[in-house]
């Protein structure tokens, strides 16, 4: 899931004071079922971090979150639908059966976090403002993970900067997110639209520190 990419001006400013330090899926202990699932996320520790914890700040925490997701997210990597560095290459070794099971293991996981978020408070203000006018409809309770999306509360700042871009440029096709509807997708993309043209880089920056700084 890395890549190198350079941060905006404006994104990188609006961080600011933000200390936000967040590697591939894994850990050696499961809350599933099935323990398969811990053997096969064992892969993935290198990227993702021990028990799906990211020491990355380009990297997401996969454990605690959403089990549909994860496992729309492992599918689209390995069908190119989503962009990647080397998830594709690794998705491709598994069949479905086998993702499932991994997205099992991580979604049992407890969400873990790295260090504290240490941010203005203007900048916090904004970033819950932006959250209040166009997020909360659907990443609901501060953006803790739920039945159709994601964790992003206590996510990485830098990484949901680079997510969001994804989405604005379109390089992460919203019309190829299988576990959307396409009311979901439609809301989405209008939704990051007008965020950028009513409060910018900096606003996108805020909204990141906002998550970063959200608990469980």
């Amino acid at each position: 899931m890395k890549r190198k990419r350079r941060m905006p001006y404006g994104i990188a400013r609006g961080i600011g004071g933000a200390v936000v330090l967040a590697g591939c899926l894994a850990s050696p202990v499961t809350a599933a079922d099935d323990p398969r699932g811990a053997m096969l996320a064992e892969t993935c520790n290198g990227c993702h971090g021990p028990a799906g914890t990211s020491r990355g700040p380009a990297v997401p925490t996969i454990a605690g979150t959403n089990h549909d997701y994860l496992l729309a997210s492992m599918r689209a990597f390995r069908s190119g639908a989503r962009p990647s560095t080397i998830m594709g290459r690794i998705a491709r070794a598994y069949d479905d059966d086998e993702l499932a099971l991994i997205a099992d293991h991580f979604s049992a996981l407890p969400f873990g976090r790295v260090v504290e978020v240490s941010a203005d408070e203007a900048t916090l203000a904004r970033g819950k403002a932006i959250y209040d006018d166009l997020c909360e409809d659907c990443h609901e309770n501060r953006g803790v993970s739920n039945d159709e999306h994601p964790m992003l509360a206590g996510q990485m700042a830098p990484y949901l900067v680079f997510e969001i871009h994804d989405f604005l440029s379109g390089a992460r096709d919203l019309d190829k997110a299988e576990e959307m509807s396409g009311r979901a997708r439609r809301k989405k993309r209008r939704n990051l639209t007008e965020m950028m043209d009513t409060y910018g880089e900096d606003g996108v920056a805020a909204l990141a520190v906002f998550f970063a700084s959200q608990k469980k």
